[in-house]
């Protein structure tokens, strides 16, 4: 336990330094600011003194003006969100001066803005960031400095962009900090009480009945503390009575009556506003709500391929240039996501992360949430030549190493191969059922199936195979891992969802189990080279797209694989693309591609106009084909000393002279 709070700690004093001089790179300062997130979210409440010091490092670097004013909005949700971290960590106690903690609460409050946009690559930290700060009650630092306007601004954040496809832990946080803080004001501002009635009122077309229901809650739970405040309220402009809001039938009605059991109390009642919630929860016929929250993103995915689907039907052929078919969309589509990698392998404590450190996948546990640039990967697919097995670029086919692909990738490309049959194709159930009970959440037992379980049927078997990843990594979060057995069924497990949403990723919703084909021995594992399997499934995916492509005229592709191995292969040639830091020589390099924001027209071009100087060679291949010149050129030496030496005692020996002397005469 020391060992690791020492780590922890170096860690986050490296972070610290390098913060106090941030990079002007965007993507490397992401970079940077995840890894000092990661570390306090590690951080327990309370800690050492020694980790404290490193804590108030990360906290001086943060206070930089740079971050605090930073241009891009990503960096300041991440500063926001080591914030947050660094409030839970230090609460009740802060070491902020006043003037510095209204600058905290502002950054955090503005990451709430648009917390409403679930594609933003920042989507998951706005979350985390509300989530602390209603459960560390983190919010009340705004009614203790009276920061009224601030609290104003957070109350409209949260109205006008709560939405109905957000998990259950947005709507109760919101609902939970605003209840929270209206139980704490002495005189509540007229302006908020305003503010809840033109959310709450019907007629109003332009309020989302989400957040109509959310200012209906905070009626309901404070009643007793805002209803003094209704007949001074200046209700759309004009002054109302309690009387004529309850006339006009609205759902303002049953906002302001205010519920017996705080007919006796004082303030507000967010305790039984988190009650109501749990009630609600129990009733509800889905599964809980951290399930829902990972099964969100699939969902998702799922309703917006339809609408392509049914969208794709109305294109109509032309002769014009080859543009986006989606406007205002990515180029390309795929399934594979590093945040999915990040958010699992970031997470990992103790004997969990232990496991993994002894595995192939190791360097892994560093992976960014950087996400996946779509545009960049459309733009290659279009050189992609099936033929050639190649990419064409500036006239001349482009191809990859098998020592460029495995420095890329982290993962062996000699070894075993892996008999591509088996990639995603159907694997028995019987195979399956033996981790099945640990999918479910229950303890593998060591006991012998009994006859009704010999007995199941092959279809109810299969069917209790379709297994989404999201519950997958529910289930791994809570596996125990206490013995070998465990821990090694872990690992297996952990191999199946990792393949699934990173190296080997289908368009199924549902969870593919043949990885276990090649797990059932854990030591020839490893014996395989999957990094060569994860590169050929990369280009089976890539000939399919581009045979899609080659008869339509507008682009839009849809590509299984490792999509990260692809631009960071293509990048590390191309120094236009200007995806990698080429100055720290990673390894696997596939962890440290940058975020590039360009649009797929301007990718297209850079390709379209590239140089034939302006490609790199590989630099591996240079030095196999240095080595293999100095290789023939020795051989070559030795052979033309050997045959001097040879025609040397020839013309020396008697016999030899004798012949030339005839020749001569």
């Amino acid at each position: 336990m020391e060992r690791e709070d020492k780590e922890l700690e170096d860690e986050i004093k490296v972070a610290g330094n390098a913060l106090l001089s941030p990079p002007s790179s965007v993507s490397q300062l992401l970079l940077l600011l995840e890894k000092l997130e990661n570390c306090l979210m590690r951080m327990d409440q309370s800690p050492s003194n020694s980790m404290q010091r490193a804590a108030d490092l990360a906290m001086k670097a943060l206070m930089n003006k740079e971050l605090l004013s930073h241009s891009d909005v990503d960096v300041k949700v991440s500063v926001a969100l080591c914030f947050s971290q660094i409030l839970r960590i230090t609460a009740p106690i802060f070491s902020y001066d006043d003037e510095q903690m209204q600058v905290i609460l502002q950054l955090i409050v503005a990451s709430f803005e648009n917390i409403s946009d679930t594609s933003s690559p920042s989507y998951h930290k706005r979350v985390l960031i509300l989530e602390k700060f209603a459960n560390v009650r983190s919010c009340l630092l705004m009614v203790d400095r009276k920061c009224y306007s601030l609290i104003m601004e957070m109350f409209k954040h949260f109205l006008t962009n709560i939405r109905e496809h957000h998990p259950d832990i947005v709507f109760s946080s919101m609902g939970l900090i605003m209840i929270i803080i209206l139980d704490e004001i002495k005189e509540i501002p007229l302006e908020i009480v305003n503010l809840f009635l033109d959310f709450i009122r019907n007629r109003n077309q332009d309020v989302l009945p989400i957040a109509q229901k959310l200012g209906e809650r905070i009626f309901e739970n404070c009643g007793s503390k805002l209803a003094p405040y209704v007949p001074q309220a200046n209700y759309c402009g004009q002054k109302r009575s309690r009387d004529k809001l309850q006339d006009s039938r609205s759902h303002t009605e049953v906002a302001l009556v205010v519920k017996k059991e705080n007919d006796g109390k004082e303030g507000c009642g967010y305790q039984g506003f988190e009650e109501e919630n749990r009630e609600e929860d129990k009733n509800t016929k889905e599964k809980d709500f951290k399930e829902k929250i990972l099964q969100e993103e699939d969902e998702n995915f799922q309703r917006e391929v339809m609408k392509q689907k049914r969208s794709r039907k109305l294109v109509k052929p032309n002769n014009k240039r080859r543009k986006l078919k989606y406007e205002g969309k990515q180029a390309m589509d795929t399934k594979c996501s590093a945040r999915k990698m990040h958010e699992f392998l970031s997470n990992l404590k103790g004997k969990k992360r232990s496991i993994i450190e002894n595995s192939i996948f190791s360097a892994y546990l560093d992976i960014p949430r950087c996400p996946i640039n779509r545009n960049l990967a459309a733009a290659l697919i279009e050189c992609y030549d099936a033929k050639m097995d190649a990419f064409i670029v500036a006239g001349r086919p482009l191809k990859f190493c098998g020592k460029e692909i495995e420095k890329c990738i982290g993962l062996r490309f000699e070894g075993k191969r892996v008999d591509m049959k088996f990639l995603g194709a159907q694997i028995s159930p019987q195979i399956v059922q033996r981790y099945f009970e640990i999918v479910s959440g229950n303890e593998r037992t060591k006991k012998k199936s009994t006859g009704a379980s010999k007995e199941m049927k092959d279809g109810e078997m299969r069917s209790s195979m379709k297994k989404s990843s999201c519950l997958l990594l529910q289930k791994l979060n809570l596996m125990r891992v206490d013995g070998k057995d465990e821990a090694e069924d872990f690992l297996r497990l952990s191999i199946v969802y990792m393949f699934n949403v990173y190296f080997f990723p289908t368009h199924s919703k549902y969870i593919s189990w043949w990885p276990l084909k090649f797990l059932e021995n854990l030591n020839d594992f490893d014996s395989y080279a999957w990094g060569r399997a994860v590169y050929d499934y990369l280009l089976t995916s890539l000939e399919k797209a581009a045979r899609k492509l080659a008869g339509q005229d507008k682009f839009y592709a849809i590509l299984n694989g490792c999509v990260p191995l692809l631009q960071t292969l293509a990048s590390d040639r191309i120094s236009k693309l200007q995806v990698l830091d080429l100055s720290t020589n990673p390894n696997p390099s596939v962890l440290y591609y940058n975020m590039d924001g360009r649009s797929f027209d301007a990718f297209q071009k850079v390709l379209a106009n590239l140089q034939p100087d302006e490609i790199k060679e590989c630099k591996e291949c240079e030095v196999v084909v240095k080595s293999s010149k100095a290789k023939v050129k020795s051989t070559e030496g030795q052979k033309m000393s050997r045959g001097r030496k040879i025609a040397v005692r020839v013309s020396s020996s008697p016999v030899h002279q004798k012949k030339i002397k005839n020749l001569i005469g």
